[in-house]
């Protein structure tokens, strides 16, 4: 049988954690390490405005016999505006060079999905971190 402490931390604490901490990572590495490319293919969309990278994404690639297929190959960055966030901005690249461009409006379903996200997120935490010295 598994270890109380052990099924706390692997499936409520870890998940948790993560879903805290890697919008973090990726508005601190659009800062530290932006993709210029992206950053100016945005600007056309939200014009005049510090743009916010929220999200980030790339594809994988498969090898068999060291041959490799890279047609799911991808570099995808996701902005906001930070006086308006009225509109989140995605910005895709695939290997072969072609660009993507989308625009999504944020609405009141998507702020509430987000809410009930982080809510438990950080609900998820408290119990975590309360058993963990509990036990």
């Amino acid at each position: 049988m598994l270890n109380r402490k052990l099924v706390v931390v692997f499936f409520v604490l870890m998940p948790c954690l993560v879903l805290v901490f890697l919008p973090i990572y990726s508005v601190v590495s659009g800062y530290l390490n932006p993709s210029l490319e992206h950053v100016e293919r945005a600007r056309n969309y939200l014009p005049n405005s510090k743009l916010l990278q929220i999200g980030f994404g790339s594809g994988s690639y498969s090898c068999i016999n060291g041959e490799c297929d890279y047609s799911n190959t991808y570099d995808q960055k996701q902005f906001i505006s930070v006086s308006s966030a009225s509109k989140i901005v995605t910005i895709r690249r695939s290997y072969e060079g072609e660009w993507t461009e989308s625009v999504e409006e944020t609405n009141l379903k998507l702020g509430l999905s987000l809410l009930a996200i982080y809510t438990l997120a950080i609900f998820g935490l408290g119990f975590s971190l309360r058993e963990l010295r509990r036990v």
